[in-house]
């Protein structure tokens, strides 16, 4: 089958797709892959077997305005359109809440398969709680998107979430159970522990104990909170050091947290890292953290990185959002925090540095295969074998 999958944001990288792009062409599936262009790469080019088309006008401030991605936009609309003759397309593969919209008038010629990475009315939210464009702020006061999830959900063929819990949450809604499949954000083990060593990191933070945060520095995930953690967790162990790599608005207002605390020299902020480099950073930590809050967005997603971490046997401080307190429970991976309380991150810091070698103590090969990849593979191919029969 041929696969059009719509994707709001530029590609290359985004992790989910080349998952899920690459499961699907070693399934004998074609995956053409249509996103927003900023004019430094070409219009189309081949990567890793996604033949990828990109919006972008020649024009700066054209481009610009094509790549907006809000329905109905005339350009995603006609490129969609040209690409779904051009290629014989048999699914639009939308890729979270605002390419949705995009796909479903084209469902009279091709199947439609919604890919909710997250709660995505939830996520907007969090996002534009405190946004300093009062536009966005009043906008994520509206129930605008929630009434589209809702339409989308009963208008696609299919639809992909991450966790148990969101799918409990669109049977809840109404949506027939049936034409929900959970393909996960697990991880390909092979791929993150083939990664090796990096002698000049360990060189660098080998005489530190490393508390590691991978991701971005966006509103809504709790970054406050190890910061806030470490003149406690440092009174006990000085050689502590936060890790935070990644990038995002909040990066500044981190900064200033750390200096008005007096913990700013315990903190170092790295930039964003390719792939095949984070799992050497992974590597050199003591203790890797996912301090999201539980809250109605959290509670029905779950990160990359915490299965980066697993797949690596890192100690993990999370937070109590069902997902993931679930998966590192079930597997002894680490300590669970009360969300949004600095006392008890230092205390499950602390359990961690005072037992190290504590943690996954459980069968490894049952802890493997359920951070897998490849069971969601195994899913993704079944939902693709339906519409193809």
């Amino acid at each position: 089958m041929n696969s059009l999958m719509l994707l709001q944001k530029e590609f290359p990288p985004d992790i989910r797709i080349e998952k899920e792009a690459g499961s699907l062409h070693k399934g004998g599936h074609s995956i053409i892959l249509l996103c927003k262009g900023s004019g430094v790469r070409p219009r189309e080019e081949t990567v890793d077997g996604i033949h990828v088309c990109r919006i972008q006008p020649d024009l700066p401030l054209l481009r610009k305005l094509a790549g907006v991605p809000i329905f109905p936009n005339p350009f995603w609309l006609w490129y969609i359109w040209r690409l779904i003759r051009r290629f014989q397309i048999d699914v639009i593969h939308a890729h979270d809440l605002p390419m949705i919209p995009f796909a479903l008038p084209f469902k009279k010629w091709c199947n439609v398969v919604f890919d909710m990475h997250e709660h995505y009315p939830a996520s907007i939210r969090v996002w534009y709680q405190n946004h300093p464009n009062l536009l966005k702020r009043w906008l994520g006061k509206l129930r605008f998107a929630d009434a589209l999830e809702r339409f989308s959900c009963r208008r696609s063929d299919f639809i992909l979430v991450v966790t148990e819990e969101q799918k409990e949450r669109l049977v809840r809604l109404g949506i027939p159970s049936g034409k929900i499949a959970i393909v996960s954000n697990r991880e390909k083990l092979d791929l993150v522990r083939s990664v090796p060593a990096d002698v000049e990191l360990e060189r660098t933070y080998g005489s530190k104990r490393v508390i590691l945060f991978a991701g971005n520095f966006a509103g809504g995930r709790g970054l406050d909170i190890p910061i806030r953690a470490l003149k406690k967790i440092r009174a006990r162990y000085p050689d502590v050091l936060l890790l935070m790599i990644g990038e995002g608005r909040e990066e500044a207002a981190l900064r200033r947290l750390a200096e008005e605390l007096g913990v700013l020299e315990s903190v170092e902020f790295v930039p964003w890292q390719p792939f095949e480099k984070v799992p050497a950073y992974i590597r050199i930590a003591s203790i890797c953290i996912n301090p999201q809050p539980a809250s109605e967005c959290i509670d029905h997603t779950l990160s990359h990185k915490v299965f980066q971490y697993m797949a690596l046997r890192k100690p993990v401080v999370v937070s109590d959002s069902r997902p993931i307190k679930r998966i590192v429970e079930r597997y002894h991976a680490g300590e669970i925090y009360r969300s949004g309380d600095p006392e008890d991150f230092a205390r499950a810091c602390l359990q961690i540095f005072q037992n190290p070698d504590g943690y996954y103590d459980r069968n490894g090969e049952q802890m493997d295969r359920e951070i897998s990849w490849e069971r969601d593979e195994e899913a993704l191919l079944r939902v693709y074998q339906r519409m193809g029969s």
